[in-house]
């Protein structure tokens, strides 16, 4: 059961990989990421305990898959992702204020010139 859990993750995983996010949501797939790369592990770990009948290491993995459950995640990723836009809007204020002295600059070349 585990193994197929796992081997299902994985190939999400391998999907998500190759995807690429803008600013905004690139926390959200990191997080994502984060999320199936640590169940996947904690799946292998509970294959491993449950075929050397451990059933206290097998349990202890099973309670470790609830907690790093998607809740977790998303609140990381939200954080993330206001993270990254407060950092998109910075961006935008340092341009802006470019641009505003590109135009003063320009309108003193034109009154020095003529």
């Amino acid at each position: 059961m585990f193994g197929r859990y796992r081997a299902s993750m994985e190939t999400v995983l391998g999907r998500l990989e190759a995807l690429s996010a803008p600013p905004t949501l690139r926390p959200g797939l990191v997080a994502e990421r984060a999320v199936l790369r640590r169940s996947a592990a904690v799946c292998a770990s509970a294959e491993a305990a449950l075929a050397k009948h451990d059933a206290r290491a097998a349990a202890a993995a099973v309670r470790s898959l609830g907690h790093n459950g998607a809740a977790n995640a998303a609140d990381r990723a939200r954080a993330g992702q206001i993270a990254a836009v407060k950092a998109y809007d910075a961006r935008l204020r340092q341009i802006d204020a470019l641009g505003a002295k590109v135009v003063r600059d320009r309108q003193k070349l034109v009154e020095q010139v003529g």
